[in-house]
């Protein structure tokens, strides 16, 4: 359902909120990358786009890296995908009246349940934060 990138962000992240949790302020990607086996190159390019989006900052030198500005409790799934996903987010938002591309004229009997299911879909992931996923990890 995610694209790799999606995926990466959502465990890139779980990691800086599981160690703000535990009194580690910035993290460096190399430590990421080491501590989730995400690509260093995946990593640069999936915190850049965090960054311009103001999900993560960052900070240079010795004791650098990245850190959460708000609290992973404030930090729906929804938000995450709108930065990696872009365009294609949307269509796991909507607003349940309209059928997804492709269905008009083909199967109009199940466009309407499809379009409840990508409205629930939407729901789930603004209501499901990082705190949420570091809550269920812990159990």
């Amino acid at each position: 359902m995610f694209s790799r990138k999606s995926q990466y962000a959502i465990r890139a992240l779980l990691c800086l909120a599981r160690h703000q949790e535990e009194g580690t302020a910035w993290l460096g990607t190399h430590y990421i990358a080491s501590e989730t086996g995400i690509p260093k190159k995946w990593l640069a390019n999936i915190f850049l786009e965090l960054r311009s989006a103001g999900v993560v900052k960052s900070k240079k030198g010795a004791h650098g890296g990245y850190f959460l500005p708000e609290r992973p409790e404030d930090l729906s799934l929804a938000r995450i995908l709108e930065v990696t996903e872009g365009a294609k987010a949307n269509a796991l938002r909507s607003d349940g009246e309209k059928s997804p591309v492709g269905i008009e004229g083909i199967m109009d009997h199940i466009g309407p349940v499809i379009g409840k299911l990508q409205a629930a879909n939407g729901r789930i992931l603004d209501k499901t934060t990082l705190g949420h996923l570091l809550q269920n990890r812990q159990k």
